[in-house]
């Protein structure tokens, strides 16, 4: 009887929406300016999900280059923050 208790409370659990890569990739910015290396490793995805979604905030003027640093490989790669006032 207690397995059923137990698998009913679990159903009835009610589930909270998942944050958007996209939004994800605004909680990121927000702590720290980043490059899309950093970006994808604190995120833990992929470079093809994570640089769409900065493009687009880029786009839409929320984030901006704010600067230059090597990558892990030694090449230049450009550091992105939030634009002030951008994404509240």
């Amino acid at each position: 009887m207690s397995v059923q208790v137990e698998l009913f409370t679990k159903a009835k659990t009610p589930r909270l929406p998942q944050k958007t890569l996209r939004g994800r990739v605004l909680d990121a910015l927000r702590a720290q300016p980043s490059t899309d290396e950093e970006l994808c490793r604190v995120l833990r995805r992929p470079s093809n999900s994570v640089r769409p979604r900065r493009v687009e905030l880029e786009r839409e003027g929320t984030i901006r280059c704010v600067g230059e640093r090597k990558s892990s490989r030694g090449r230049p790669s450009k550091v992105w923050a939030l634009v002030e006032g951008g994404a509240q």
